[in-house]
């Protein structure tokens, strides 16, 4: 008798020391603390050249695809670039460090090197926390421009937009670097 309240005492010792605190974590999110990490870790957001990258702001669009704050589309820099001579209109969206621009020339101008750094350098103006620009005058990228920036004023959701932004900026620029 004395072993079977000894085994009882020992069982009901063991299975209480397995029992939990009495937090009731089933519908709590119990693992991995996130909310301290940066989004960004693979990603060079310190504009460091790297060449194993084609530089083409390639921003997560997973972590992207809820957050309207990393597509803008830059008012400012558009009145700048459209002030330019022999530009009629411009497109101009920036994320994070970089800003795309659509630009559609007068008749008969060509984006040579020379405009082109003068609109670089418009933007920039208007935003100094661009570092890099790119700029075409592709029809279809201008109207893909214009479609993004027509979304981003009208605050459309951004799902879905990220990743279609992303996708046409690698097209129009794959050599960026």
């Amino acid at each position: 008798m004395k072993y079977a309240v000894i085994a009882s005492a020992v069982m009901a010792l063991s299975i209480t020391g397995c029992a939990t605190n009495g937090n009731d974590d089933g519908r709590n999110n119990i693992g991995r603390d996130t909310s301290n990490v940066n989004e960004r870790v693979d990603q060079n957001t310190r504009n460091v050249g790297d060449d194993n990258r084609n530089g083409v702001n390639d921003f997560d669009t997973r972590q992207l695809s809820n957050r309207q704050g990393d597509l803008n589309s830059a008012d400012d820099a558009v009145n700048r670039v459209e002030d330019i001579k022999n530009v009629k209109r411009a497109t101009v969206i920036t994320t994070d460090n970089n800003a795309y621009v659509a630009a559609t020339l007068d008749e008969g101008t060509k984006l040579t090197k020379g405009l082109e750094d003068k609109i670089a350098n418009a933007v920039r103006k208007g935003d100094n926390s661009v570092d890099r620009v790119y700029v075409s005058t592709n029809p279809d990228f201008i109207d893909r421009m214009d479609g993004y920036a027509n979304d981003i004023q009208n605050g459309n959701p951004v799902r879905g937009l990220a990743d279609e932004f992303g996708e046409t900026v690698r097209r129009v620029f794959p050599d960026a670097r």
